[in-house]
Formats: structure tokens, C-alpha cells, sequence
């Protein structure tokens, strides 16, 4: 009998486009993982291995792991880091998280202080997304998640991603997640 792999969901985004939210979501349907909002070893386990501080790999069966492309100004290796997780017996599914480039930049001003001018948060959105692009060819499966649009299709997004993940989103699902984001993401 053939070893069942264990899954990892990879979400990569550049900084404000919904990336823990999408891990919110996952984690409603089951995975484990750390949305940010809350302490959490798993996302460290993760990003300790990942940095090279660790050579153990994280073991679960069913993960989230996000990472906003350039986390303090670095540009990680995200190709890299789903080829090493498939030799360590994962299987890597990616999410691509972006989002309507006007709210993201406004959110990008608001939350980061060195984004507070317009020309240079846009021009770390572009050069964040950029980089996903480059490594997107080498990180399939892909899923394009694109977090605006799931408040204007709920339904529809969230039908797309279960056929991609494989997983059920609980029906209580949606008040949470739009009872949680209405006043940071507006209607």
C-alpha cells in the first residue's frame, strides 16, 4: 500500500493581499496553522526550517503555511521552499493570494509605515508580485485566490477553492469570516 503523503498549503502574496485570511479559511477547514492574529509554533516550526535554523522538518498531515513574499525586505526562495517540502514527503499545493490593487495599496499605507507614501507602496506591490510571478511556473498545483472578489462571490470562491484543496468549508464559516473582516476590509 502506498504511503498517503501529507499536505501543505503554501500561500504566497505580497504584503495586505489577504494572506491571513486565507489562512483563516484553510484552518476552518481543517488545516492547522498560525493566521497571524495569534502565537502559534507551527508557523515558526516552518519559518525557523525554512530560514535554516532548523534542519527538521515540521511534520503534520494537513498545514497551512503562508508567506508574504518580501517579509522584511526579503525575498525568499518560494520555488525552493515547495521542491524541499515535496523531498521531505509533502505535498505542496499553492495559493497565490492578491487583491484589488487600490485597497491593497490603501492597506499597505495604513498598516506599514515605511509603505506610507503611494509611490512606494505601490512600488513594493509591484515588485512583491513580480517575484510570485517569477516563481509561479515551478509551483503547481496553483490556485489564485483572489481575496476581494470573495466578498463580492462568497459562494463561488469558496466552491473553487474546495475543489482545489479537497476540502469542505463549514456552512458557519462564512459569518465568522465575514463578521471578522467587514470592519478591517469594509464592505
Amino acid at each position: 500500500m502506498k504511503k498517503k503523503k501529507r499536505l501543505l498549503f503554501l500561500t504566497v502574496g505580497s504584503t495586505s493581499a489577504g494572506n491571513h485570511l486565507v489562512v483563516r479559511i484553510l484552518m476552518l477547514m481543517g488545516c492547522i496553522g498560525n493566521d497571524g492574529a495569534l502565537p502559534d509554533g507551527v508557523q515558526r516550526e516552518f519559518d525557523l526550517w525554512a530560514q535554516g535554523y532548523s534542519d527538521e522538518v515540521p511534520l503534520y498531515d494537513k498545514v497551512v503555511w503562508w508567506k508574504v513574499v518580501a517579509y522584511q525586505g526579503i525575498f525568499e526562495d518560494l520555488s525552493g521552499y515547495k521542491r524541499r517540502l515535496e523531498e521531505n514527503g509533502y505535498e505542496v499545493k499553492t495559493i497565490y493570494v492578491m487583491r484589488n490593487w487600490t485597497t491593497m495599496i490603501k492597506s499597505a499605507r495604513y498598516r506599514h509605515p515605511r509603505r506610507k507614501e503611494l509611490e512606494v507602496a505601490f512600488d513594493k506591490a509591484l515588485e512583491e508580485n513580480i517575484h510570485v510571478l517569477k516563481h509561479i511556473s515551478l509551483m503547481q498545483p496553483l490556485f489564485i485566490m483572489n481575496t476581494s472578489m470573495l466578498f463580492e462571490y462568497p459562494q463561488l470562491v469558496i466552491d473553487r477553492l474546495e475543489r482545489f484543496t479537497g476540502l469542505k468549508f463549514p456552512k458557519e464559516g462564512y459569518d465568522k469570516i465575514r463578521m471578522e473582516t467587514d470592519s478591517k476590509w469594509g464592505k
